[in-house]
């Protein structure tokens, strides 16, 4: 498995429904990390090919989301990203 992309209907779907929700309750059965990136981030570069190897390393124990922060701006306002890479760590 490679990390998942997420848009912000994807992350609602099958994290975590900030809007019909108040209390965090996170959807997934796997721990997950979420990888807040942008294209044109060097340190996020270096990053992703770690996250690559990690998602295929703990294949079927834990998944790796990423959400381009250029293009998920309600989500990433949600979480308050202000710089990155940003990554959020979630257990079930």
């Amino acid at each position: 498995m490679t990390t998942i992309k997420l848009t912000t209907q994807d992350f609602k779907d099958k994290v975590f429904n900030y809007d019909a929700d108040k209390d965090w309750k996170y959807k997934g059965q796997l721990p997950a990390i979420i990888n807040f990136y942008a294209d044109w981030c060097g340190p996020c570069r270096m990053a992703a090919p770690v996250l690559e190897e990690l998602s295929k390393g703990y294949e079927g124990e834990l998944i790796i989301y990423k959400v381009d922060t250029e293009k998920e701006l309600e989500l990433s306002a949600v979480f308050g990203i202000q710089s990155i890479p940003t990554f959020l760590f979630i257990s079930p």
